[in-house]
């Protein structure tokens, strides 16, 4: 049985939490290489949730509001992320960065799996979580291929 969207997405969230724990333990020769990986994947993950699950959602009025609060904290965290790509990974305030970066996507984390997934789940009912799952993981790969 397909995996539906919400399993995938909270899968997703995992690993982008490992892939900042693996930024910040990674030695300074290779930091850089880590950092760009997890932007890569960051990127792909908002870009198909965005265009799957949020596209859906965005003209309902009970998920209306936390979609677009939810876009914009993508907003906020692609700036911070564009601004660490322009930094020396040894610096302090890469470091500093980070942390605030890890700190909003925990808090845009939690408000998603919290607040929309329910919403959502209610207004999809049954069967579409498997089909947009399907469909999140097919652009997610044509993104990060």
């Amino acid at each position: 049985m397909a995996r539906d969207i919400f399993s995938i997405l909270e899968a997703d969230h995992r690993e982008l939490f490992r892939l900042l724990d693996e930024v910040d333990r990674a030695a300074e020769s290779q930091r850089q290489g880590v950092f760009d990986h997890l932007w890569t994947e960051f990127e792909a993950h908002t870009l198909a949730e965005r265009e799957i699950l949020y596209d859906r959602l965005r003209d309902d009025p009970l998920a209306r509001q936390t979609v677009l609060r939810g876009e914009q904290e993508h907003h906020v965290v692609e700036s911070i992320f564009r601004e660490l790509h322009r930094l020396r990974p040894d610096s302090e305030r890469f470091a500093a960065k980070l942390h605030v970066v890890r700190e909003l996507m925990r808090h845009h984390v939690d408000e998603e799996e919290h607040d929309l997934f329910p919403k959502a789940r209610q207004i999809l009912g049954e069967k579409e979580p498997a089909v947009l799952g399907e469909q999140f993981n097919r652009r997610r790969r044509g993104l990060v291929t």
